[in-house]
């Protein structure tokens, strides 16, 4: 068989072309850093490539999630250290108010004192972080809590903090977090729970609600307005008492 030069030329092109078509092709895989670029070329390759970018995703949702989980809670864990401070600051004007030395007049400026120590809680457990009230469960609208000077009253979310139903408590629903996992439901339609992170606080678990057995306020906040009357009333054992409930209740704040 007799080979000719156009033969031979023609055999040449292609096998160069081959050559830099698969140039071509190792060198965007390098510098895509793909193995393939279509579906087509590895099926199970690409396959298993689609369940490992999943799984990424769930991975770097689940780092992102617990990041925000994890500013809020530590927000909320310094506004009550400084509510703990204040506690501290508390008792001790309650213990300097107590003493046997002092007139009316040094005590009411202590229950005045003790007023604004209860204001400065309120302010404490009112903080905003990322636009969201820490402390108001799902309300984001409106500072939780508040006091009413009228009546005397230390209210939650609009409901006096001295109710002991907290299901009376408006706006203290769950809010839910994914960790990454995909937010599920059970048969009867309620969030799984192993599948979410709750991240709401609600300000009256936390800071106490309802009445003791004495029908005295578990919430130190109310606590410390109590006390304040009782002083300014110069009622000294009513005001002593109330040093180891606000101890109580100081040992309670929790998130």
């Amino acid at each position: 068989m007799r080979i000719t030069q156009n033969q031979m030329t023609r055999q040449y092109l292609n096998n160069t072309n081959s050559a830099l078509t698969n140039m071509n092709e190792i060198n965007n895989k390098i510098l895509s850093q793909r193995k393939f670029t279509r579906a087509s070329q590895d099926s199970v390759g690409a396959a298993k490539a689609l369940i490992i970018r999943r799984n990424l995703e769930k991975t770097e949702m689940y780092k992102s999630n617990l990041d925000t989980a994890d500013t809020i809670f530590s927000a909320a864990e310094k506004s009550l250290l400084s509510i703990s401070n204040s506690s501290t600051t508390l008792t001790d004007s309650i213990v300097q108010g107590v003493n046997g030395t002092q007139g009316d007049d040094e005590r009411k400026i202590l229950a005045e004192q003790i007023r604004n120590i209860a204001k400065e809680m309120i302010s404490q457990i009112n903080t905003e972080y990322a636009d969201r009230k820490l402390f108001g469960g799902t309300n984001n609208s409106t500072p939780p809590f508040s006091y009413d000077e009228t009546t005397g009253t230390l209210n939650f979310n609009g409901v006096d903090i001295n109710t002991n139903d907290i299901t009376l408590f408006p706006k203290t629903k769950s809010i839910y977090l994914d960790v990454g996992l995909g937010m599920q439901f059970d048969a009867s339609g309620n969030v799984d729970e192993q599948t979410v992170m709750d991240i709401s606080l609600n300000g009256a678990e936390v800071l106490g609600y309802g009445t003791d057995a004495d029908g005295d306020p578990n919430n130190i906040i109310a606590l410390a307005y109590k006390t304040a009357s009782l002083l300014e009333n110069n009622d000294v054992n009513g005001a002593r008492a109330m040093i180891e409930k606000i101890n109580q209740a100081k040992s309670n704040l929790t998130i």
